[in-house]
């Protein structure tokens, strides 16, 4: 079985969504995709989390932090 993330919209309606990577720093950077996508680096969606456990609460990302989530997830997916 797949990971999945649930993401509600601005209607407060959820969606499911395919977790492909989970950068762990300060916070955690949840890296998803379509679960019907199968490229691994097409149609990629980030949410930042302090906590796995309490997803209700997330945060903007910056301009660096897109930097940094691309770059380590080339590393991820390089490997």
């Amino acid at each position: 079985m797949k990971d999945l993330i649930t993401i509600y919209n601005e209607n407060n309606e959820p969606k499911d969504y395919k977790v492909l990577a989970i950068i762990d720093k300060e916070y955690k950077y949840i890296i998803y995709t379509d679960i019907e996508n199968n490229a691994i680096d097409k149609n990629l969606y980030a949410v930042k989390t302090k906590s796995l456990d309490s997803m209700n609460e997330t945060f903007p990302i910056s301009e660096d932090e897109w930097q940094m989530i691309e770059k380590e997830y080339q590393k991820i997916i390089s490997a």
